[in-house]
């Protein structure tokens, strides 16, 4: 889960992940990987800004198709969702 450095997280949140998650969903985290850079990347376009803790909260969110996150985030009131998941990243569930 290196590559989770280069996109600019801690090892502290990669010690964090191998804590709270089995084996096998760090497996498949570590296996999409071109899915997790390509939506954390997203995400930070759309700016939302507490990523970690998103990651902690829903992993199985990042290993998804960048085209499906991008669908679900193609509404008119996009800003205000991610200013939700912003104040509350618990708010992701109403994307």
């Amino acid at each position: 889960m290196k590559f989770l450095l280069e996109e600019g997280f801690t090892q502290e949140l990669i010690d964090k992940l191998i804590l709270k998650y089995d084996e096998g969903i760090l497996d498949i985290f570590q296996i999409e990987k071109n899915n997790v850079i390509d939506n954390i990347r997203y995400l930070k376009q759309l700016g939302i800004k507490r990523l970690e803790e998103l990651i902690l909260f829903r992993i199985e969110l990042f290993t998804k198709d960048p085209e499906e996150i991008k669908e679900a985030f193609d509404k008119p009131n996009w800003k205000e969702i991610v200013e939700e998941i912003n104040e509350d990243v618990l708010n992701i569930d109403k994307v």
